[in-house]
């Protein structure tokens, strides 16, 4: 029996894409990394794609005090004000 060929248009179009968006694409991390007295701080990152840097960070040991979701917002709106 024949194998089927491979489809490699999927894998081309996925690439295109990311390269024509590229300065429009931010990737959002968020997450927890535990400490040595065993308490625990949310780290929150937002990395451009295009310069690969980081455009803002927040560490917290109580997200709800430090505005985590909130800094995110704030910074997404600064960057279409600036023309980022």
């Amino acid at each position: 029996m024949k194998q089927a060929p491979r489809d490699t248009g999927p894998g081309k179009r996925w690439l295109t894409f990311l390269r024509n968006h590229k300065e429009a694409i931010v990737a959002m991390d968020f997450f927890t990394v535990p400490t040595v007295t065993f308490g625990l701080l949310y780290c929150f990152f937002l990395i451009s794609h295009d310069r690969r840097r980081i455009l803002h960070f927040n560490v917290t040991n109580i997200p709800q005090r430090g505005g985590s979701s909130n800094s995110c917002g704030g910074h997404f709106l600064l960057i279409r004000l600036s023309g980022f």
